[in-house]
């Protein structure tokens, strides 16, 4: 059994009434309010919101056609959740006989049919009707609307039962001659095992006598009351769950009627013998029930909030603590004659044929484990010393240095022989009232002992906590750390199976130790290969080839042969099964030191010591959810803002920052449900959120997105289809198209512009530059200023005082180049003589 309250978001602890819709939510209706609930949060809606309800006080609820939903108050009239999260509210004014509406039920031709303490009101086609006792009505105070399998619509009432068919009302008390005159809370059923209809004094329905529950079948009503079986007389509600099964609900309790009997019922176990060593809870005050999908069966109580039923995987034996509290165990213990033993902190017992024995101890040290020598005696490792059971008395073993050493763990061998090993002071071996000491400095990987196991060849494993694994063979050790492969060298506990294939639990995985082609090989897993943890407490295999591990919030089963994939590189995930309190577990806190604290009985059932007694497992029979949960994708915070959930949704411009929340809804067992999603057009690859709900995004660029989101249930039984939607991301103003064109224009114009202004200023520097060489070369080549010059031999005197030939001078000042020749005046004077010679005369 689960339950919820206001501490956990429950509107309110009355709980009123209970539906499922189509979608796979669950709405329960309280005096304060409605809440959708997905198996771990509510989503409440109530008066306390603006426009949401008139009146908190939620007394019916309905699912219409187009999946919104109808809610009856009582005193604020009947409201409408549309899909887009809007109310409207109709009333009076719009031709409720009643503003209080105590049932809806919806028809298979569109009609909402509406039970007030004023009659009965038809919805259709956005038009209401009104129907009382001038109709065919028992009564006026309508209480109980059920639509059955034929069409039929059944009206309960103060003062009777009604039924619909065909468009007209059949008065059903009056036609069983008085026979069901009283007030009607309840009804279920029709078909082959005939309608079952429940009644009594009810708050709402004004004061008819209490006449427990009826069946009609054929035409003949038949009655039960406390005389049968029924906790009260007065029923007020009921539920068929997937089994056939009836659930009645009444003031004084549930019960369940099944193969021609009733059954007060309390969720509880009978054990052996019905010791009182088992933990009850009962129901009281009940108000609705309602049967899921999945099989759970939801129960609204009055002073208790919403509970739920369901098939428990685990029996338990807790024990009789003082004060009725359940008792941690150390250890648990199969004896060759089929006796389960239990070590606990002040006794040890033994559960046999049905009858429970309690023994203690001399000196009362904890029991802490067990083993049975060759002979049948039982030996009892404890806090202080080893002891064994002789004529039904625990008597000290002397063992000289081991008397009053702690123990954790005891293996009795093939010769005789008892394996003795301690919290902390290293191995022994008992033989013969010989005792052989086995320490570190002997060989052993650590002096921490935690698990002992021999192979098929006789050799003995050990598992240390300080040192890693130990195997001693013939005399001799071989050792695995962490150069061979193990992540750590704490070893929990150890398991050796039918193929010698050695399974280690470890603070930082499970490991594997196999022979493979005449090498021994170690392989580790972890979390990153689907285990729920890395760290383990305890290994045992069930008849199915699986392994079960405990660890620090429950158990897990892994098939072997996944284990073995992964192990050999086949596959990279095992897809283990979860077992929590979901599970029906009553404490996930397991037994941690001592060994062993999991045991398979001969019959298969697995035992398992927990911090609330022994959780019992019948591997054979645990059963299957093959429900996919349905996917939904609820709302969207952008940017500091909530939205609801809108395909196509437009987001405003941000710092792109982006949280979506989903759900899957699988309600028997929520917290086992995982999840994958993608971003398409941000992530590139399905991301594994585990049981998170909720997906995180920072920094998204504006554009389009594509978010989708599959789940699993606890089985591991996918929704591959899931949920998706669509968003665009508006972009700011400076990251807009415009924007970002006009701002690359007015780069690439600002670009060309200073290459512009730079080929400008080259060009104009080239021009300077060129000036100043111009000059420059005037100054050095050009002639000016006086030049002296002979009279008479035309030498030119230069700025140092020397005389030079004019061509000499000219020709080192000036860039002229000299040629001779004769003037045709100098021709005609001197001769053609002088012409041939280039010299005059």
């Amino acid at each position: 059994m689960d339950h919820w309250q206001e501490n956990v978001g429950l509107p309110q602890k009355w709980v009123t009434t209970i539906i499922q819709t189509r979608d796979g939510y669950l709405w329960v209706g309280t005096k304060g309010g409605i809440a959708r609930f997905d198996g771990v949060r509510f989503k409440v809606y109530d008066d306390l919101h603006a426009n949401q309800l008139k009146e908190a006080e939620v007394w019916a609820i309905a699912e219409d056609d187009d999946s919104s939903i109808w809610i009856g108050t009582y005193g604020g009239g009947l409201s409408h959740l549309l899909k887009d999260g809007s109310f409207v509210t109709l009333t009076t004014k719009d031709g409720l006989p009643c503003e209080n509406v105590t049932a809806l039920q919806k028809s298979a031709d569109g009609s909402l049919w509406i039970g007030t303490p004023k009659g009965l009101a038809r919805r259709r086609d956005g038009k209401l009707a009104a129907y009382t006792t001038a109709d065919g009505l028992p009564g006026n105070g309508v209480q109980a609307l059920y639509l059955d399998r034929e069409g039929v619509l059944w009206i309960g009432t103060d003062r009777g039962l009604a039924s619909y068919a065909s468009g007209r009302f059949t008065n059903q008390s009056a036609k069983l001659a008085g026979a069901l005159d009283a007030s009607v809370n309840a009804i279920a059923g029709s078909g082959r095992e005939g309608l079952w209809i429940g009644g009594g004094g009810r708050e709402l329905g004004g004061g008819s006598r209490d006449f427990g529950l009826s069946r009609l079948k054929d035409g003949v009503l038949t009655r039960y009351t406390t005389r049968d079986g029924l906790p009260s007389d007065s029923v007020t509600s009921i539920a068929i769950d997937l089994d056939g099964t009836v659930w009645i609900g009444t003031f004084g309790g549930l019960c369940r009627y099944r193969r021609g009997r009733f059954e007060a019922f309390q969720p509880e176990v009978s054990g052996p013998g019905d010791q009182r060593a088992f933990e009850p809870v009962s129901l009281r005050r009940i108000q609705s029930l309602f049967a899921d999908r999945e099989g759970s069966l939801w129960v609204g109580t009055r002073i208790d909030g919403l509970a739920r039923l369901r098939d428990s995987t685990f029996l338990h034996l807790t024990g009789d603590a003082p004060g009725g509290a359940a008792i941690p165990l150390n250890s648990v213990f199969e004896d060759r004659h089929g006796a389960m033993w239990i070590g606990t902190p002040q006794d040890f017992r033994s559960v046999r044929d049905g009858a429970l024995t309690t023994y203690t101890l001399p000196e009362n040290p904890e029991a802490n484990t067990f083993a049975e020598d060759r002979g049948g005696a039982l030996w009892i490792g404890t806090t202080s010393g080893v002891f064994r059971l002789l004529a039904g008395k625990p008597v000290r073993v002397p063992l000289g240095p081991l008397d009053k050493l702690l123990i954790g763990i005891l293996v009795s061998g093939a010769r005789g022989d008892m394996w003795i090993g301690t919290r902390s002071k290293g191995l022994y071996r008992y033989s013969g009232g010989d005792v052989t000491r086995y320490l570190t400095s002997d060989g052993l990987a650590g002096d921490q002992i935690r698990g002992l196991a021999f192979d098929s060849a006789g050799g003995l494993w050990i598992a240390t906590r300080d040192g890693g694994v130990s195997c001693l063979r013939d005399g001799h050790f071989k050792n695995y750390g962490l150069a061979e492969g193990l992540p750590c060298l704490a070893a929990q506990a150890l398991y050796v199976d039918r193929e010698d294939v050695v399974w280690i639990a470890t603070h930082r995985g499970l490991c594997r130790i196999k022979r493979k082609d005449g090498a021994t090989q170690v392989t580790v897993l972890t979390a990153e290969n689907g285990l729920p943890n890395n760290y383990f407490y305890q290994i045992v295999e069930d008849d199915q080839a699986n392994l079960w591990l405990t660890h620090g919030r429950g158990i897990v089963r892994i098939s072997k042969r996944e284990l073995n994939d992964v192990a050999d590189k086949a596959a990279r995930m095992v897809s283990p099964m979860l077992f929590g309190s979901e599970s029906g577990l009553r404490s996930t806190a397991m037994s941690v030191s001592n060994q062993p604290m999991a045991w398979k009985t001969r019959a298969g059932r697995l035992w398992f010591a927990t911090q609330r007694g022994a959780a019992i497992v019948d591997t054979s029979t645990i059963a299957h959810n093959p429900v996919a949960p349905p996917v939904h994708i609820e709302e969207v915070n952008a940017n500091l803002r909530q939205y609801e959930h809108v395909d196509g949704l437009v987001l405003p411009p941000g710092r792109g920052d982006v949280e979506i929340r989903y759900t899957g809804l699988s309600f028997l067992a929520p917290l086992h449900v995982r999840f994958k999603y993608i971003l398409e057009g941000f992530d590139k690859a399905w991301q594994d959120a585990g049981a998170r709900r909720v997906a995180y995004y920072t920094n998204i660029p504006p554009g389009q997105y594509t978010f989708r989101v599959i789940g699993c249930n606890n089985d591991g039984v996918w929704n591959t289809e899931g949920a998706s939607f669509s968003f665009r991301l508006l972009p700011r103003w400076y990251q807009t198209r415009v924007f970002l064109v006009l701002t690359g224009l007015t780069g690439v114009a600002m670009v060309v512009g200073l290459y512009r202004l730079r080929v400008r200023r080259h060009i104009r520097m080239e021009h300077e530059l060129q000036e100043r060489v111009t000059t420059a070369l005037a100054d050095i080549k050009t002639l000016h200023g006086l030049l002296p010059i002979c009279a008479w031999c035309k030498k030119v005197r230069d700025d140092t005082g020397y005389w030079n030939q004019i061509e000499e001078y000219v020709g080192e000042h000036s860039q002229a180049e000299f040629s001779h020749g004769i003037c045709p005046d100098c021709k005609a004077k001197y001769g053609p003589r002088s012409a041939e010679s280039g010299h005059p005369g």
